[in-house]
């Protein structure tokens, strides 16, 4: 009689207890979200882009679009884009460890978001889930010019929790989901930023959001300071090839 193996049963959580996780190097992990939205921001977005950025959430207030469901954050993108962003901008190596659900469309968390000079001035990096297409993408956002670095055929479900991992170290940039690698880019474009969760006609939920700060970088070395005032500016590799698109 031949006996088939045992599927291993869907709980987040034990994947964020596979050996990768606790033996990477730096601080200890530390929660993001703990009940309260104190130290995280709105995007506020305005027909003149050069007026869009993020706003500070006031003391016990909560955005008409979030809501707070034990440890996580519901975000209901169906009257437009919602995004909450969080954390130093002056952060470079750094992990980012969550449980996500995508409940309606799509999602997508940002990082290296380095806003100090204006929403717009410096590239940074989305890990957009898509079960309806069944990808996983890491793009760069060049002032809304969208380069897909890496993206693959990856089948997830609406209304199914997984644990998703982001390690950024220099130029490296890995994910994880549900213990599983996913994606592996090497890009040099936006060496340092914050991070934030975001849906666009879209509805998911983030939750159990922890971070671990590996290295800070105070200053952007001129050879990595990418910003443009204008799409003008921008060399052609960002602006114009054939499988970037502009949203």
């Amino acid at each position: 009689m031949t006996t088939q193996p045992t599927k291993r049963e869907h709980v987040p959580n034990d994947f964020r207890k596979e050996e990768f996780r606790p033996r990477t190097w730096g601080g200890g992990w530390k929660p993001l979200f703990s009940g309260d939205l104190s130290g995280w921001e709105e995007l506020i977005t305005r027909e003149d882009t050069a007026q869009s950025g993020y706003s500070p959430i006031a003391a016990g207030s909560v955005p008409e679009s979030v809501e707070i469901i034990d440890n996580g954050l519901l975000l209901d993108g169906a009257d437009g884009d919602v995004c909450l962003a969080t954390g130093d901008v002056r952060g470079h190596d750094m992990e980012l460890s969550l449980l996500v659900t995508p409940i309606d469309g799509w999602c997508e968390i940002n990082f290296r978001v380095d806003d100090s000079e204006g929403l717009a001035a410096r590239p940074s990096y989305v890990l957009s889930i898509h079960p309806g297409d069944a990808t996983v993408a890491v793009q760069r956002n060049a002032r809304g010019w969208v380069t897909p670095l890496s993206m693959v055929h990856y089948p997830t479900e609406l209304g199914r929790e997984y644990a998703v991992t982001i390690l950024a170290r220099a130029d490296s940039l890995t994910t994880y989901i549900d213990g599983a690698l996913v994606n592996q880019v090497t890009d040099r474009h936006s060496p340092r930023g914050r991070i934030s969760l975001g849906v666009s006609d879209s509805k998911a939920l983030y939750r159990d959001i922890q971070h671990r700060a590996l290295r800070l970088l105070p200053v952007v070395p001129e050879a990595l300071a990418y910003r443009w005032e204008s799409d003008d500016d921008m060399p052609e590799e960002f602006r114009l090839p054939s499988h970037t698109t502009q949203v």
